[in-house]
């Protein structure tokens, strides 16, 4: 994988949440590891405060290794819900990530990816 930023634009409904939108960077290096590195993953979490510690979790259990995580309470409920194929939730999206850009939450090379995985990982490995 580049060097660069992953940002990955979900959203999260388990049973017992309510849905959350969330916006997340990470060093798009780190995205594959799931043996850890030696390295701390730097992880900005961009949702409501009260749904952070889900996403921490989620991320926690996937990835191995230490993680610092910033966390910025801002609320994206505005995102649609993003469906592979659905362009207008992508343009939504990208809106936000343009918002992020501009205001420097995250960088300029930040890529839209999906959170599906990540959840789904999180939940096979309970």
């Amino acid at each position: 994988m580049k060097s660069g930023f992953c940002t990955t634009i979900g959203d999260i409904q388990r049973s017992g949440w309510m849905p959350t939108k969330f916006l997340i960077s990470l060093p798009e290096t780190k995205t594959s590891s799931k043996e850890g590195s030696q390295n701390p993953l730097r992880l900005t979490i961009i949702a409501d405060a009260v749904k952070l510690q889900a996403i921490e979790e989620a991320f926690v259990e996937v990835f191995r290794g230490q993680i610092f995580t910033t966390a910025i309470n801002i609320d994206l409920d505005t995102i649609p819900l993003l469906p592979i194929g659905n362009s207008a939730g992508l343009q939504a999206a990208e809106s936000k990530i343009s918002y992020a850009r501009r205001y420097k939450i995250t960088s300029e090379d930040a890529v839209i990816v999906s959170a599906v995985t990540l959840l789904d990982q999180a939940v096979l490995q309970r």
